[in-house]
């Protein structure tokens, strides 16, 4: 009977000798998969990485959820902390934002110095082009471009004119939503006005 080369000789108990046995690959050894406690650290291990990846998941997709829902609700105008020039202001003004989609649909109801009423619908889409908005004769669409979860800037447009522009902001603890406007108003008057509203 031939030798057996020695890199593949075998031991006394049957085991290979050499670490490079096959042809160079380092052998692993089976005793470390074999032993219970080290396969059971090995499963807790992963069972906790599996569960703080989780975690980290559910809660960012929480906080971006809450950050693109920061207006959704019910606002209304606080007369007194507002400033609108000309005056004078209007006695009552609520804005009910709710989901239309991945938008929002901003319905503005107020009741002007005169005791008149009045509904405005707004269709806020982020995407930096003009959209239909009803219930005013001065403008037809409004543009929305997003600065940040707080900030963002409008224009409000008849026929593609841009009549007014503007900018609205969200208060970092998500409970006053300020809308500032400049342009032209009734009669082709130059208006301005900063209008503060309290979430409900």
């Amino acid at each position: 009977m031939s030798k057996l080369p020695d890199e593949i000789r075998l031991d006394a108990g049957g085991s290979r000798s050499s670490a490079t046995a096959d042809f160079g690959i380092p052998q692993i050894s089976k005793s470390k998969f074999n032993d219970p406690l080290r396969r059971n650290s090995m499963n807790r291990r992963t069972v906790l990485a599996l569960g703080l990846s989780a975690a980290f998941a559910t809660t960012g997709s929480q906080i971006a959820l809450s950050q693109s829902d920061l207006l959704v609700g019910t606002w209304k105008l606080n007369v007194e902390k507002s400033k609108f020039s000309p005056g004078p202001p209007p006695k009552s003004q609520t804005l009910n934002f709710q989901r239309v989609g991945q938008d929002l649909q901003n319905t503005a109801e107020t009741i002007d110095a005169q005791g008149q009423a009045s509904k405005i619908v707004f269709m806020h889409i982020y995407d930096g082009k003009p959209h239909p908005t009803t219930g005013n004769p001065l403008f037809d669409a409004t543009t929305y471009t997003r600065v940040d979860d707080h900030h963002v800037k409008w224009v409000r447009s008849k026929a593609d004119k841009p009549i007014q522009t503007g900018s609205n902001e969200i208060s970092p603890d998500g409970k006053t939503f300020t809308v500032s406007t400049e342009g032209i108003g009734a009669n082709d008057q130059p208006i301005s006005s900063v209008a503060v509203y309290e979430r409900q």
